[in-house]
C-alpha cells in the first residue's frame, strides 16, 4: 500500500506494508453509535472528487475507488477527522458520521465522496462556524494505485521510471487510484482539491444523520436560537390540535391565500401592461419600417431625378455647343474646339449666340452669282440680290428664319 494525502506539498511515494480491511468482515462488526447532544456541530463536507478532474498533486480517483470506500470510513471504526494529517500527535476534533457516493458535484462532470461529520470540540466548531476551518484534505492507503503511463500498480510494485505531473509524449503522468482504505479526513490550509472543503454547516439539534446515514429527529431541536420541545405523539401516531390551534392554523391558511390572490392579481395587472407595452412596440416597428420604406423610395427618387438632371444638362450643353459653332459658320467663322468650349461657361455661349445673332441682323447679304451660266454678258448673268425673287418664288428671308431657328435656345 502506498499513503496518499491531499494537501498541496504532500508527494510521499513510500510503500507501507500492511493488508487492507476486509469490507465484508467490518460491516459484519456491531454498529457504533455516537452520542450526539445539541451541542454537536454536524459538517457536510465534498471530501474528494472523481476522474477526469484531477487534484494539484496529479492523483486522479476513479469512480469505482469512491463507491467501493464508502462503507470503510465508518467501519470498522468512525474515522477521525483532524488538522494537517498530524496522526502522531494531533488532537480529533470529531468523527465521521456517515459517507456517500454523488453522482453530481461542485466539479462539472466529476462525481464526489460526500462525508457527514460531527465536531463536538467548541473551538474547532466555532473556526468551523466562522470560516476559518473550510478547506479539506483526506488522508488514505492507497491499495490499487497505477501510473497513467505504463499502468505499473505502484501500491504493490512500487515506483515506476515515470514522475507525477511530467509530460511524457505529450501526456501528463498521474496517479490514478482505484482503491483505498480511509484514514482520516484533515482541515488544511491548502487543499490539493481545491474544491475539498464544507458545504453545510449545521447543528445536531436540528436533524442528526444516525450511522446508517437515515435521518432522525432528536427530543429537541433548535429554532431561532430557542431549543422547543416537540410533543409527545398520541396512540394513533398523530400529534393532536385542540380547537384553538386548528382555528389559528386556519386563520394563518386563510391570510396566506389572500395574500397569494393579491399576488396573482399584481401579476395579471403586470402581465396585461407588459402585453400592452408589446402591442406598443409592434405598433411603432410597424410605423418605422413603413417610414423606412418611405425613406428609401424618396431617396430611389431622387438618385433618379439627379440622373435625369445630369442627362438634362449634359444634352442642354451639347445643343448649346452645336447651336455655337453652327452660328459662327453662317457668319462665316471658323467652329471652335471642344476644348475651347468646354472652358465657357453655359451662360457665356449663350450671350455669344445672343451677339452673334445680332451681327447676322447688321450684316448685309451679299449677290449670289448663278454658276450655272456661262456668258458673262448674258442678262441672266448678272448678280441677282438674295432678297429678289421670281414671280413664280416666294420671297425668302433668310434673317427671318435664321431668328427662328435658334429661337428655342434663346
Amino acid at each position: 500500500m502506498i499513503e496518499l494525502k491531499e494537501y498541496c506539498g504532500f508527494s510521499n511515494s513510500v510503500v507501507v506494508k500492511g493488508s487492507p480491511v476486509s469490507i465484508k468482515e467490518a460491516e459484519e462488526n456491531q454498529e457504533q453509535k455516537i452520542d450526539l447532544n445539541n451541542d454537536v456541530t454536524i459538517v457536510e463536507i465534498e471530501a474528494i472528487h472523481s476522474a477526469p478532474f484531477s487534484t494539484r498533486n496529479y492523483t486522479r480517483y476513479m469512480e469505482e475507488c469512491l463507491k467501493d470506500s464508502t462503507n470503510l470510513w465508518t467501519t470498522p471504526y468512525h474515522r477521525p477527522v483532524i488538522k494537517h494529517h498530524n496522526e502522531k500527535n494531533g488532537e480529533i476534533i470529531g468523527r465521521v458520521l456517515s459517507a456517500t457516493y454523488s453522482s453530481k458535484s461542485s466539479v462539472e462532470g466529476s462525481s464526489a465522496q460526500i462525508l457527514t461529520v460531527a465536531i463536538p470540540k467548541k473551538d474547532a466548531a466555532e473556526d468551523i462556524h466562522n470560516g476559518l476551518l473550510e478547506t479539506t484534505s483526506i488522508g488514505a492507503m492507497g491499495i490499487d494505485v497505477r501510473c497513467s503511463i505504463c499502468g505499473q500498480n505502484i501500491a504493490e510494485e512500487g515506483k515506476c521510471e515515470h514522475e507525477r505531473g511530467q509530460v511524457y509524449d505529450g501526456k501528463t503522468c498521474y496517479w490514478d487510484v482505484y482503491k483505498i482504505e480511509p484514514k482520516e479526513i484533515s482541515y488544511v490550509v491548502v487543499p490539493s482539491d481545491p474544491f475539498s472543503k464544507n458545504k453545510k454547516v449545521y447543528m445536531a439539534s436540528e436533524v442528526v444523520p444516525n450511522l446508517n446515514g437515515k435521518q432522525e429527529v432528536k427530543e429537541n431541536f433548535t429554532s431561532n436560537n430557542k431549543t422547543v420541545p416537540i410533543k409527545e405523539q398520541d396512540d394513533g401516531g398523530n400529534n393532536p390540535l385542540n380547537e384553538e390551534e386548528v382555528k389559528q392554523l386556519q386563520d394563518k391558511i386563510k391570510d396566506l391565500t389572500d395574500k397569494v390572490k393579491e399576488l396573482q392579481d399584481l401579476v395579471d395587472a403586470k402581465d396585461a401592461t407588459i402585453k400592452t407595452h408589446e402591442n406598443d412596440i409592434e405598433t411603432k416597428d410597424a410605423a418605422i419600417q413603413d417610414l423606412t420604406v418611405k425613406v428609401d423610395n424618396a431617396a430611389a427618387a431622387q438618385a433618379t431625378a439627379e440622373s435625369q438632371a445630369i442627362e438634362a444638362k449634359e444634352s442642354y450643353r451639347s445643343q448649346l455647343s452645336d447651336t455655337f459653332n453652327y452660328v459662327r459658320t453662317i457668319l462665316g467663322k471658323q467652329p471652335l474646339e471642344e476644348s475651347v468650349l468646354a472652358k465657357r461657361s453655359d451662360e457665356s455661349l449663350l450671350d455669344a449666340i445672343v451677339d452673334m445673332k445680332e451681327e447676322y441682323n447688321q450684316a448685309t447679304p451679299e449677290p449670289v452669282i448663278d454658276p450655272t451660266i456661262t456668258d458673262p454678258n448674258d442678262v441672266k448673268n448678272k448678280k441677282v440680290n438674295m432678297k429678289e425673287s421670281t414671280d413664280n418664288d416666294k420671297d425668302l428671308d433668310l434673317q427671318k428664319e435664321f431668328a427662328n431657328m435658334i429661337s428655342d435656345l434663346i
